[in-house]
Formats: C-alpha cells, structure tokens, sequence
C-alpha cells in the first residue's frame, strides 16, 4: 500500500505473504509480459555481523532471496534489492522509510544471474 501512494498511476510492487513464492504466484506475475523483476524484500539482518547467529541470520535470508530469485532468472531479468549502506532499520521493509530512499535503493540494485550473482 506505500508503493501505491508513492506511485498511484504505475504501482509496480507485487506484495508477498513473508517471504515465499510458489511457482503458481511467478506464473501470474510473468502472465503480466514483464521484462524484469526487482526482489526487495524485508530486511531481516544487521549490517554490521557481530556475532554467529547475525551471521547465521543473514546467510538465511540470502538463501531466501535467491530462492526466489531463481524462479525468475531463466525468464526475466532479476535485480535483488539489499540494505548495503543502513539505511533501513531491522525488520524495515525498502519502502518504509519513503518514495526517496526506496528509488535510491532501487538505483543500487544487484542484478542476479544465478548461483554466481554479481
């Protein structure tokens, strides 16, 4: 809903139920005849690692990202969305903190080519 008010006449976002897609939900959005897809999910780990269990954290929400990065790369282009400077809190997804900060996040999108992601 804070993407549509951020672009009310060409809301892009598709909203997911935690952080799962079935193959069913990829089908629908690729019906849409797009080219490619940006992931930007919740950010859920630190920026700075201190300790295993933030590193075990991060690990586990990468792992989950590129799940579902996978079920687009071999049809459209993926750009996964990360937190790399903090400027997201915990938790916080890439539109909570504005239109702004969320087209600043897009602009330092990394494109996902597969197990090698770059």
């Amino acid at each position: 809903m804070q993407c549509d008010s951020f672009f009310p006449d060409n809301n892009f976002t598709v909203s997911l139920c935690g952080m799962n897609m079935s193959n069913y939900q990829r089908d629908l959005i690729l019906s849409l005849g797009i080219n490619e897809v940006f992931i930007a999910l919740d950010k859920q780990y630190q920026n700075d690692i201190a300790s295993d269990a933030e590193q075990r954290e991060y690990d586990k929400y990468v792992r989950r990202v590129k799940k579902i990065a996978d079920r687009f790369v071999n049809y459209v282009d993926v750009y996964i969305i990360y937190d790399d400077e903090g400027v997201l809190g915990y938790k916080d997804s890439p539109s909570d903190k504005g239109k702004e900060v969320l087209i600043e996040l897009m602009k330092k999108k990394h494109k996902y080519i597969g197990e090698d992601e770059t």
